[in-house]
Formats: C-alpha cells, sequence, structure tokens
C-alpha cells in the first residue's frame, strides 16, 4: 500500500473512531462564520415583520413614537410635560421613563430623513433598533452556550430557541424597551462569565459597566440585574483575590471603575429626571400626577380598581390555574400572543411549545451536577435564579397592587435564566448524558442528532405560527389603520 493510500485509510479510521462532538466542534470551529447565520435570520425575519405590522397592532407604540419624532423635529429630548409627548388619552408620557430604545430609533430616523421624509419609512427606522437587539441577543446566547455548555450543539440550541420565540420576535418587529430589556440582560450574563474567567481585567469591567448603563435605560422590571451583578462581581473577584490574580486594592477600584462607567452610560437619564421633576428619580410619580389631571376619566389612576383593592390574595392571583387566569395568560402571552393581546396562538401550539420549554427541565439536575465547570459557576447560577424569580415577583406583584396586567413582555426579563435552563437540558442530552466509557460515543451520537432535530423542529414549528398567525392577521401596513397621531 502506498504512503498516500495509507495516509487515507488511516484518516478514515480516525473519522470513524473519533468522538462525534469533537467532529461537530472541529468543524464548527474551522468554519467562524457560521455563528452569524442565526442571528442574520432572526434580523431579516424582525425587520419583514417591521415593515408591515400596523402601528395599531403594536402595543404601547403610539406613546413611544411621538418621542423620536419629537427629538428628530426638534434636536433636543422632551420633557414628559411637552404636549407633543403627552397622549391625550392617558394624560401623560413614556418621556418620564428610561426610553433608551427611543434614542437609537432616533438615529436611525436621522439618516432615514436625509433619503426620504415618508412616515411610513422613518417608522420602520424607529423600529430597526428592535430587531437588532434581537439579532444581538441570539449572538450573546451563542458565546454564552459556547462557555457554559459541553455539546457544541447546546449554544446554538439556545440561540434558536431565543431568537424564535414567537414572542421574542415580536418584539423585534416595532418600538418598544422590551428587545433592548432581554439583550442587556443576555450582555450582563456574557459580562459577569467573561469578568469571572479573566479575574475582571479592565476590558470585562468596561463590558459589564456598559451592559449595567443599558439595562438602566431600558426596563424597570430588569434592575435585579443590577443588584445581582454587584453580588457576582464581589462573589468572583474575591475568589479572584484568594487565588493570587486580584488584588483586593484592584477589586475596590474596579468596583468604583464599573459603578462610575455604568452611571455614565444610564445614570445620566435619573440625574435629568432628579432636576427636572423635583427629585422624581423614576419619574413614576409624576406620571402618574400628569395622568390623573390630564387622562380622560375613565384611565385617571383613581379611576383604577387593583386586584387587591376587590380582596384577592397574590397568592391566589398567581396560583390560579384556570384559562384566562393571570398565570395562564402571562404563560401564553411570553411564548406568544400579537397584537393588543388579540391574537392567541392554538392550545396545541402553546402545548408544543411548554413541551420545548418543559422536557428539558427534566434533565436540568443531571446538568447542574455533572455539566462543564466554569469560573464563578456557582455564583451565577444563584443570580440567575434569583433574577427570575424577583423579575416574575415583581410582574406578580404589579399586576395586583397597579394595573391587573397578565403580559408576558412584563417577564421578558427571566427569558435568559430560563433559556440557559431550557438548553441545559439540552446539552445533557447533546453531551450523552455526561456518560464514560463505551457507552459514551453511541449516547453522544444519538444526543447530537436529537440536538439537530429540534433546530430543524423549532424553525419548523415557528414557520406554522408564521403562516397561521403572523401573515394573515398581522402584516396589513404601518399605517393601514389610518394616522397614529
Amino acid at each position: 500500500m502506498s504512503s498516500t493510500a495509507a495516509y487515507r485509510a488511516h484518516s478514515r479510521d480516525d473519522r470513524r473512531t473519533a468522538d462525534p462532538a469533537a467532529r461537530v466542534s472541529r468543524f464548527l470551529t474551522s468554519h467562524p462564520s457560521i455563528d452569524y447565520i442565526l442571528p442574520l435570520v432572526c434580523l431579516l425575519v424582525c425587520v419583514l415583520w417591521s415593515c408591515r405590522l400596523p402601528v395599531e397592532q403594536a402595543p404601547d407604540e403610539y406613546m413611544r413614537l411621538p418621542i423620536p419624532f419629537y427629538i428628530l423635529e426638534h434636536g433636543k429630548l422632551p420633557l414628559g410635560t411637552d404636549l407633543e409627548v403627552r397622549n391625550p388619552w392617558w394624560g401623560t408620557s413614556y418621556a418620564f421613563t428610561p426610553y433608551g430604545a427611543s434614542l437609537l430609533s432616533f438615529a436611525f430616523m436621522r439618516i432615514v430623513s436625509f433619503i426620504t421624509t415618508s412616515e411610513g419609512m422613518l417608522i420602520v427606522a424607529a423600529r430597526l433598533p428592535s430587531a437588532l437587539f434581537v439579532a444581538a441577543t441570539v449572538l450573546l446566547c451563542e458565546k454564552i452556550g459556547k462557555r457554559v455548555f459541553s455539546s457544541p450543539l447546546s449554544p446554538y440550541c439556545m440561540a434558536l430557541f431565543v431568537g424564535l420565540l414567537p414572542q421574542m420576535v415580536f418584539l423585534g418587529s416595532y418600538l418598544n424597551q422590551d428587545a433592548m430589556e432581554v439583550f442587556a440582560t443576555a450582555l450582563i450574563v456574557y459580562a459577569w462569565l467573561l469578568g469571572a474567567e479573566h479575574a475582571w481585567d479592565i476590558p470585562r469591567c468596561l463590558l459589564l459597566a456598559v451592559a449595567l448603563g443599558v439595562c438602566a435605560l431600558s426596563y424597570y422590571f430588569a434592575y435585579i440585574y443590577l443588584l445581582a451583578s454587584v453580588a457576582v462581581y464581589f462573589a468572583t473577584a474575591r475568589h479572584a483575590v484568594v487565588s493570587d490574580r486580584l488584588t483586593t486594592g484592584r477589586m475596590w477600584r474596579r468596583a468604583l471603575l464599573i459603578t462610575l462607567v455604568a452611571l455614565a452610560v444610564g445614570g445620566w437619564f435619573f440625574a435629568r429626571n432628579y432636576l427636572l421633576y423635583d427629585g422624581d428619580l423614576l419619574g413614576r410619580a409624576t406620571s402618574t400626577a400628569m395622568s390623573e389631571k390630564y387622562a380622560i376619566a375613565w384611565l385617571k389612576p383613581s379611576a383604577n380598581t387593583s386586584v387587591r383593592d376587590k380582596g384577592m390574595a397574590l397568592i391566589d392571583m398567581v396560583s390560579s390555574t384556570d384559562d384566562g387566569g393571570w398565570l395562564d395568560h402571562t404563560v401564553k402571552s411570553f411564548i406568544g400572543c400579537f397584537g393588543y393581546m388579540t391574537t392567541w396562538l392554538s392550545p396545541k401550539v402553546y402545548l408544543a411549545y411548554k413541551v420545548v420549554i418543559g422536557v428539558p427541565f427534566l434533565l436540568l439536575p443531571v446538568h447542574l451536577v455533572r455539566g462543564t465547570a466554569y469560573e464563578g459557576r456557582a455564583a451565577i447560577r444563584v443570580a440567575l435564579i434569583v433574577c427570575a424569580i424577583v423579575v416574575f415577583g415583581l410582574a406578580a406583584y404589579y399586576s395586583w397592587a397597579v394595573d391587573y396586567q397578565p403580559q408576558g413582555r412584563y417577564v421578558m426579563g427571566a427569558l435568559m435564566p430560563l433559556a440557559l435552563g431550557v438548553a441545559s437540558g439540552m446539552d445533557t442530552v447533546g453531551s450523552g448524558l455526561y456518560v464514560t466509557g463505551r457507552a459514551a460515543r453511541g449516547l453522544r451520537m444519538a444526543g447530537l442528532f436529537a440536538l439537530a432535530l429540534f433546530l430543524v423542529s423549532y424553525v419548523a414549528l415557528f414557520g406554522f405560527v408564521a403562516m397561521n398567525w403572523i401573515v394573515p392577521e398581522h402584516l396589513g401596513g404601518i399605517l393601514s389603520g389610518g394616522p397614529w397621531r
């Protein structure tokens, strides 16, 4: 046998005996451009929908759009009291509360305005940041997954689960703060992982600081991640001090650096509120007073009767399993509900998504015990659990004590912990239950096949949702319902 023939035979033997996961991993590593396919697909889907979604079917967009339009027309930030941004029905505006997404919307609208002043095109430009936030979140999910999972397909399963979750795609199609919130939480988790891994060097401290600032400009329900970041930083930095990778002095100086940069990125808005609205940092008290003064009678805060006022206990509201109850509506609209909570998917589709979420969680304990070890694992896992519980709890309390809103978008801050939990179960499958020995290769091969089947099936499931609910009901045209203001 010639040397060439011997080499080829040896190579064939290597391919037959090599670990299937290692082969897939080598292929993905040698083709890094693959990582951008899912983000680009999700971006394209969101942009296509944003070009046709009527404003009247985009929750609260008619109250958010006046902000970037005001900045575009006047060249300055609006006051919450400005008549041009104040809604005549609700008597208040979203200019009192953080509107980071609207600031980015203005930037894209300014670029588009050099080409056209068509209101429809300007609205598409205003929606583009939401689509970009979804795509960036998908990319971050891949990067996070590569640091916490063993199977090479698990990061892509996590990314696809998030990027093609119907509600996430819906949030990527119009101007809102929720897509920015999910992106901010993903960026924070990624910063935790990198910071712990690199003993909180300067670049990772700056990454966390920017992520915290972005989170501050997104949505109040995600602010638990700010507090959790303090705990994760000091827990992992202290471990780095003990292992002589960081000094105590540097730990405190870098904590100060993170704080100062985070305040520069996101704190300016609250300082502005404090100066403009007599110390009202969050702007909520001033907004409520405005609504009480100018809203139409039945929308005034004083006319609202909360669930608490009706005598129902919080635990009773949350624990009810009735169809149409708070928990039922919140879970279903977290999966996908379009328009103003008007377009619901079928019970069988909701069941399919619940299976996708629930079944992997059965294997989560195996991953927690035998899964990949990474720096700061314990602190990060505890922080994620606490964040998910607090986000859910705040949404429940708000519905009970203030305004009954059983909407999944209010618990989107829990999407990252949920996605990590789902993907952890999938990683257990893809890694062959972390078994070693003779059975390992066969189990890993079967697991990889199962994850590949999931990727294909999940895309098909979203395609079914798109063809039966999105295309027929939510592509009428941006201004098909008439002027939005």
